[in-house]
C-alpha cells in the first residue's frame, strides 16, 4: 500500500439518526466511514490504525447523543487488515477474541457449497413477479405450477425456523397480483426457475432475517411440492431420487443455518446484515462451514416433526429441549469452547439489540442497559468468577486468598481486587455505595478522577501496591461474561509488563 491509515471512524450505527447526522453525508443510503490516512513515510506493516466505532448507547438512549466507550475504541497493526480485509467486519462488533474465533470456524470441515457440489445439490431462487428487463412476450407459463402451495413471506411468515405454513395456491397468489396489476390475465410471470426446483424434497433458506427472533436466520426442510418468491432460495437435488444421506445433509444444514452459531458467525462476516440491512446474500449461506453428524440431522428431523400443526401433543417445552439439544451438538461439532460460548451470547445478548436500538423509536429501556442491583446480582458473581478462576491459582496459599470487594451504586460498580486472610466467601458485595467511600477504600484515586473518567472513558483500572481495581458504569452489557474475558486479558498483560519492567530495572 502507498498509504498509512491513522484512525477509521465508522458510523454505521448513528448516521441519519442523531440531530445534524444526515447533514454528515448528504444523501447517504448507506452507513459511512471516515478514513484518516496519510502517504507512506515508513513500513506500512508497522502503522497502528485507530479504529472506532459509534453506537447507540445509554447516551443515545436519553440525549440522542453518542459517547465513544473503551470497547469500540481499538488499536490494530495495519498489516493484519492488509492480510486479511474480513478483519474490518469483526472490528466493528468483535475483538481479537472474535476474530480468532472466526478464523478456527472457518477451519472447521469443508463448505456447505463443497458439500452440496459433492453430492448433486442445488441452490435457487423462487419467482421474480417484476423485472423491467423482461419484455412481455418473454415472460414464463406458470400453468404447470398453478396447484401448489405458496409460501407467503410477504406481510405473513410462511417460513419461519423448522417451520412451513401455507394457506394458498401458486395460483391464488398470481390471481392476486393481477388484481393488483403486477401480472397480466395469463399469469404470465419475468422469472421462474424449471418445475424441479419445486417439487419434492428441499431446504428452504430465506435472505431476510428474522427481526422479532433477535435477527436469526430462518430455513426449513418442506417434502411437498410448493412455490416461494425471490427471496427465497431452494437447496435440492439436480436431478434422480433424494436418498436418506441426502436428506440428511438438508436436515443438518437447517439446523446450522438456524443457529446461535451462524447469527454470530454471519454478523462477523456478512457483508450486509450488521452494516445496513437485515438481510445477508445467499452466497453467505453457503460459505458456511459444515459439520454434521447422524444426530445434528435426527434432532433437526424431531423438531421440524414437533412443528407441524398435525402434532398437537408436541408442547413447546418439548421444541425447546430439541432446539437445546441442537445447539449443544452444534457447540460440540464446531469445538466451541466456554469462552467462545460467551463470544456468541455476547454478539446475541449485546451487539445486536445495540445495533437494533439505533432504529427503534421505543422510550422503553432495553434489558442490557438496566442497572446492576441485589435482584440480578448474578451477572457480576459470573463475571468475578472469570478473575477467581485465574488470580486464585496464582495467590491463593496457606493463609491467603484472592477476593473481590464489590461497591455496587446506581451510576457505577467498583471492583477491588485483593489477597485477603483466608475465609469463606471470596465476594463481597458492598449496596449503595458512594463515590466518596468507594475511592477512600481503592486508594490512589480522586472524586474527581472517577467522576470525568467514567464519562470519558466509561472504564477506570489501576494498580496499587498490594491489590488493583476495575470501575464502569452501572450497566448490564459492561459486565457480561464476555467482557470479563476480555477484561482479564488486558489486566494479566498489564501485570506481566509491569513484572517485565521491574526485572529490567533490577539488572540495570
Amino acid at each position: 500500500t502507498n498509504f498509512n491509515i491513522h484512525q477509521c471512524f465508522d458510523l454505521f450505527g448513528i448516521n441519519n439518526k442523531i440531530a445534524g447526522g444526515n447533514q454528515v453525508f448528504d444523501n447517504a443510503k448507506q452507513p459511512p466511514a471516515i478514513l484518516l490516512y496519510s502517504k507512506k513515510t515508513n513500513d506500512s506493516k508497522k502503522n497502528i490504525v485507530k479504529h472506532i466505532v459509534a453506537r447507540a448507547n445509554l447516551y443515545y438512549h436519553y440525549f440522542k447523543t453518542i459517547v465513544i466507550e473503551k470497547n469500540d475504541v481499538k488499536l490494530v497493526n495495519q498489516k493484519l487488515f492488509l492480510a486479511d480485509d474480513k478483519l474490518w467486519k469483526v472490528m466493528m462488533y468483535g475483538n481479537s477474541l472474535d476474530y480468532l474465533f472466526v478464523k478456527k470456524i472457518k477451519q472447521q470441515g469443508t463448505t456447505v457449497s463443497e458439500i452440496m457440489e459433492e453430492s448433486g445439490l442445488q441452490l435457487k431462487g423462487g419467482f421474480k413477479s417484476k423485472d423491467s428487463n423482461v419484455r412481455v412476450e418473454k415472460r414464463k407459463d406458470t400453468t404447470m405450477l398453478w396447484d401448489y402451495d405458496y409460501i407467503e413471506v410477504e406481510g405473513e411468515k410462511g417460513l419461519k425456523q423448522y417451520e412451513v405454513s401455507v394457506n394458498k395456491t401458486f395460483k391464488q397468489k398470481l390471481e392476486k397480483l393481477n388484481l393488483n396489476g403486477v401480472l397480466n390475465s395469463d399469469l404470465r410471470v419475468p422469472q421462474i426457475a424449471e418445475i424441479s426446483i419445486f417439487k419434492g424434497v428441499k431446504l428452504l433458506i430465506k435472505k431476510g432475517l428474522d427481526q422479532y427472533l433477535n435477527h436469526r436466520a430462518v430455513s426449513a426442510v418442506v417434502e411437498n411440492n410448493c412455490v416461494f418468491s425471490a427471496t427465497i432460495a431452494s437447496i435440492s437435488l439436480i436431478s434422480g431420487s433424494i436418498s436418506k444421506k441426502d436428506e440428511d445433509i438438508l436436515y443438518s444444514m437447517s439446523a446450522i443455518f438456524n443457529s446461535k452459531l451462524f447469527t454470530y458467525y454471519l454478523l462477523m462476516t456478512s457483508s450486509s446484515f450488521g452494516a445496513g440491512r437485515n438481510r445477508v446474500n445467499y452466497k453467505e449461506f453457503l460459505d458456511m462451514p459444515f459439520v454434521t453428524d447422524s444426530e445434528l440431522s435426527y434432532y433437526s428431523r424431531e423438531i421440524h416433526k414437533s412443528t407441524k400443526g398435525n402434532l398437537m401433543n408436541q408442547t413447546q417445552e418439548q421444541i425447546n429441549v430439541l432446539e437445546k439439544l441442537i445447539e449443544n451438538k452444534i457447540d460440540h461439532l464446531y469445538k466451541i469452547s466456554p469462552l467462545e460460548k460467551e463470544l456468541i451470547n455476547y454478539a446475541l445478548d449485546v451487539s445486536i439489540p445495540v445495533m437494533k436500538r439505533a432504529d427503534l423509536s421505543s422510550n422503553v429501556l432495553p434489558s442490557i442497559f438496566k442497572m446492576i442491583n441485589k435482584n440480578n446480582n448474578k451477572i457480576l458473581s459470573d463475571y468475578c468468577d472469570v478473575f477467581i478462576n485465574h488470580f486464585s491459582k496464582r495467590f491463593n496459599k496457606k493463609n491467603k486468598m484472592f477476593a473481590i470487594d464489590i461497591f455496587i451504586n446506581e451510576d457505577f460498580i467498583a471492583l477491588h481486587f485483593i489477597i485477603i486472610e483466608k475465609q469463606n466467601k471470596t465476594i463481597k458485595y458492598s449496596y449503595e455505595a458512594d463515590i466518596d467511600s468507594t475511592v477512600i477504600a481503592l486508594g490512589g484515586l480522586s472524586v474527581n478522577e472517577v467522576s470525568s473518567g467514567l464519562f470519558t472513558q466509561q472504564d477506570i483500572r489501576g494498580f496499587n501496591k498490594d491489590s488493583f481495581y476495575l470501575i464502569k458504569p452501572n450497566i448490564v452489557k459492561n459486565w457480561h461474561l464476555a467482557m470479563a474475558h476480555v477484561d482479564l486479558i488486558e489486566f494479566i498483560e498489564a501485570i506481566a509488563n509491569a513484572e517485565i519492567n521491574n526485572v529490567k530495572q533490577k539488572i540495570n
